[in-house]
């Protein structure tokens, strides 16, 4: 970062959240984290910053990955719903490209954080949960500690799974479906003074498209 101060790298992200996953459920078993990374940018030693790169020596190149992704699963809290297992998992997401590494000297840098039974990651970065996920801004490691304590500590999987199981005792007809999915489309259409006493919808139409 600006004027050499240290970001908080990938390997200290992972470090923390495992960490705290490990005190957040002492006694249950903790995998290792899963990893996955991309886009590898090569850099250099401070000392050699005014090479040519056709003369950089081997131990005077570097690599770093912008991108990384990676999930911790705890496979004793599980359950199965419906024929499905599901166990816990616990990850984050982190981007640089998402950080201004040349902004001023002290900046927020950030992070993604879920917690659930089923957790997506799209390639565009975005984060998916059924459980919990936020994003968190922090200036340094205890600040990031202390948001990934508090986001686990707010999430109950109890609860989480037996919601999950009541899932199963619904249904509705393909007709149903249908006239659930038309009066959807038809709510923002509807005059204001038509929407009273009618519980609000909170879905665009692009997550009407997507429960389609």
């Amino acid at each position: 970062m600006k004027d050499n101060e240290v970001a908080i790298s990938h390997g200290e992200f992972i470090e923390t959240l495992m960490d705290v996953t490990t005190q957040s459920y002492h006694g249950e078993r903790i995998l290792r984290p899963s990893i996955r990374v991309s886009h590898p940018i090569k850099g250099r030693v401070p000392e050699a910053k005014d090479k040519p790169v056709s003369e950089l020596q081997e131990w005077e190149k570097t690599v770093y990955y912008e991108r990384m992704m990676f999930v911790i699963e705890v496979p004793t809290i599980t359950d199965d719903i419906d024929g499905n297992p599901v166990s816990l998992t616990i990850g984050g997401v982190k981007s640089y490209s998402q950080d201004n590494l040349y902004g001023r000297k002290g900046a927020d840098e950030s992070f993604k954080v879920f917690i659930g039974f089923q957790n997506k990651v799209c390639l565009n970065l975005s984060v998916w949960s059924d459980g919990l996920a936020a994003d968190i801004k922090v200036k340094n490691l205890d600040q990031l500690r202390l948001a990934v304590q508090n986001l686990l500590l707010s999430y109950n999987p109890v609860d989480q799974l037996r919601n999950m199981r009541s899932l199963v005792d619904y249904n509705i007809t393909e007709r149903q479906f249908a006239q659930l999915i038309g009066r959807c489309r038809m709510f923002h259409y509807l005059p204001v003074k038509d929407r009273v006493g009618i519980e609000p919808l909170l879905l665009v139409s692009c997550h009407v498209d997507n429960v389609v």
